[in-house]
């Protein structure tokens, strides 16, 4: 009996992921994510689902919320969020765009809208 490692599709994507996060290191930064919101890009995609990290809870660092981030942070956020909506999820439906763009695109007057606009 072998045994076959399933892994591999995973580790792929964690390196395709960690090469991507590469080129965005700088917005990244400028935005002042916590590494917990950017460990994988399921964590990226949780902390855009919530607009926040549970990091505190499990004792790793600060909660992170976007409610929390000025309007600097906020707007490269934005350009990090349409980095990635360009060159990583192409293939998602307009609704699922719309979405993120109704809640991360920053307002004309600095701040990003809220949930419930």
């Amino acid at each position: 009996m072998g045994f076959r490692r399933d892994g591999k599709s995973v580790f792929a994507k964690q390196r395709e992921w960690a090469a991507w996060l590469a080129t965005a290191s700088e917005l990244v930064r400028e935005v002042g994510l916590p590494p917990s919101v950017v460990a994988s890009e399921d964590a990226w995609y949780y902390f855009l689902d919530r607009s926040y990290t549970q990091a505190g809870y499990l004792g790793h660092e600060a909660w992170f919320s976007r409610e929390s981030l000025c309007s600097s942070q906020s707007a490269a956020l934005w350009q990090l969020l349409s980095k990635w909506l360009q060159e990583r999820c192409s293939d998602d439906s307009e609704d699922t765009i719309r979405d993120l763009q109704r809640c991360y695109r920053p307002r004309e007057n600095g701040g990003a809208e809220s949930w419930n606009t």
